[in-house]
């Protein structure tokens, strides 16, 4: 009786055993109020959780974008977060189209209705080789690393829904936070970099104060050679229009600004009026010297009064 109370047993847990290592070897990932939790391991013994979803279009005004039948709803993103880091967490389920943040879906938005009010061509037009040229100019220029806040988000449009399916089906593993390029390092670096961004090189900084200088000058000789020509000509009416032209404008054909001669100093002469009392002695002396010629003016006239004395006999 032992022999098979031992035999019977012994399926019974084996079949109960079996079912456990195959849900254990690969769970699914588990739901958190209609999110699910993926671990993903961004530093030694540290895991960090992030929630993902369907997105699901409640509002019109709510990512008014094409794919939302395809978008991933990314929740609790690392601060350190780029699209790299999301291709390489999602690419082995599914190909990844795009990845949208919340603030670049407000500048896109702001584009397009700036494009939709614009009823000129030459006005779109123009603001077409306005954005080229500043992607240009972000192109040459060094970008500084972004850095998300604290429980950020992001939209992930797959190629197709079948790649959304699968993502959202992961199994439940801890997976790395590693990108597949080389990033910016972050930290004490990053702060360095920006420093270093912020003010530029002196150098290209005189190039470009030299240019402005050269078409300022340029512009303002262009105007004195408009106002000479306009003075001293009639018009139509027959008045001859009266006009200012500045002086001290430099030719436009000048390369290099005129060299600015420092200020002489000025040479000591006489001292003679250097204290005050030598002041006060020096009005003194004139006042005494006017009253002298006063009186000797007074003089003359008596004489020439008696001169001119009328003496019939």
């Amino acid at each position: 009786m032992a022999k098979k109370k031992s035999s019977s047993s012994s399926p019974s847990v084996a079949a109960a055993t079996t079912p456990k290592i195959a849900d254990n070897s690969n769970p699914d990932l588990q739901d958190f109020y209609g999110f699910k939790a993926l671990p993903v391991v961004v530093a030694k013994n540290c895991r960090h959780y992030i929630y993902i979803k369907k997105h699901e279009v409640r509002t019109v005004t709510t990512m008014p974008t094409e794919g939302n039948d395809r978008s991933l709803f990314v929740l609790n993103l690392p601060v350190d977060t780029t699209d790299s880091h999301l291709h390489g967490l999602f690419n082995e389920y599914g190909q990844i189209e795009h990845i949208q943040y919340p603030g670049q879906q407000q500048q896109q938005q702001q584009k397009e209705l700036a494009d939709s009010s614009s009823s000129n061509k030459k006005k779109k037009n123009q603001r077409k080789k306005n954005l080229r040229r500043e992607q240009e100019e972000e192109e040459k220029t060094p970008v500084l690393r972004r850095i998300l806040e604290s429980g950020s988000s992001a939209h992930v449009v797959f190629a197709s829904q079948d790649d959304l399916d699968r993502v959202l089906d992961m199994p439940h593993q801890d997976r790395k936070w590693k990108a597949e390029t080389k990033q910016q390092t972050l930290g004490f670096k990053r702060y360095v970099r920006q420093y270093n961004m912020a003010r530029p090189d002196h150098n290209k900084l005189q190039q470009q104060v030299n240019a402005f200088m050269l078409k300022f000058t340029a512009s303002e000789y262009e105007k004195e050679r408009e106002a000479q020509e306009r003075m001293n000509k009639m018009d139509e009416d027959g008045f001859t229009v009266v006009t200012r032209v500045r002086k001290g404008i430099a030719s436009a054909g000048a390369t290099t600004a005129a060299p600015v001669e420092p200020e002489k100093k000025k040479v000591m002469g006489d001292l003679s009026d250097f204290y005050r009392f030598q002041t006060r002695h020096k009005k003194q002396n004139e006042l005494q010297q006017l009253r002298e010629r006063f009186e000797q003016d007074k003089q003359k006239i008596a004489l020439q009064k008696q001169a001119r004395r009328f003496k019939p006999y």
